[in-house]
C-alpha cells in the first residue's frame, strides 16, 4: 500500500491564510451507533461532525486571536495531488502556549467544522 503524506496544511481565518501549522489531527467520525431496544439491539446513523486539533506556531509579531474565528476554512494538501477542505470552522478551545524542542512557541487549537469537501459526507477530492 502506498503511503500518502501531507505536503501542506493551511488555515484560512477571516480571509487571511496561515501556513505556519506544525501538525494537524483529524478526529475519527462516528457513522453508526448501537442502540439498546426492548428485546434486541439496533443501530442508528449519526449526523456527521468534523473536528480535530492543529498545532499552531505562534509568530513573534501579530499572533492570531482565535476568539474571533467564525466560519473559517481548513485546507490540507496531500503530496499525491488530493485536497481535503473543511468549511464552517470554529475554534472550540485554544490551549496553553508552550515552547517545543525547536525553541518555537506552539499552541494546540481544537476545532470543529460544519462541512468536509463541501458537504457532510464527501470523500477526499482530487485537486
Amino acid at each position: 500500500m502506498a503511503l500518502t503524506y501531507i505536503s501542506r496544511a493551511s488555515i484560512e481565518i477571516n480571509g487571511t491564510v496561515f501556513d505556519d501549522i506544525k501538525a494537524i489531527d483529524i478526529d475519527p467520525r462516528v457513522i453508526y451507533k448501537k442502540v439498546k431496544l426492548m428485546y434486541k439491539s439496533g443501530e442508528v446513523q449519526i449526523t456527521q461532525r468534523y473536528s480535530g486539533k492543529f498545532t499552531y506556531v505562534v509568530p513573534k509579531v501579530n499572533p492570531i486571536s482565535f476568539d474571533t474565528v467564525e466560519n473559517g476554512n481548513i485546507t490540507i494538501d496531500y503530496e499525491n495531488g488530493t485536497r481535503e477542505e473543511f468549511g464552517g470552522v470554529y475554534i472550540e478551545e485554544a490551549g496553553p502556549r508552550k515552547i517545543d524542542g525547536e525553541n518555537e512557541i506552539v499552541q494546540e487549537i481544537t476545532w470543529i467544522a460544519e462541512t468536509r469537501n463541501g458537504n457532510t459526507g464527501a470523500t477526499i477530492q482530487p485537486v
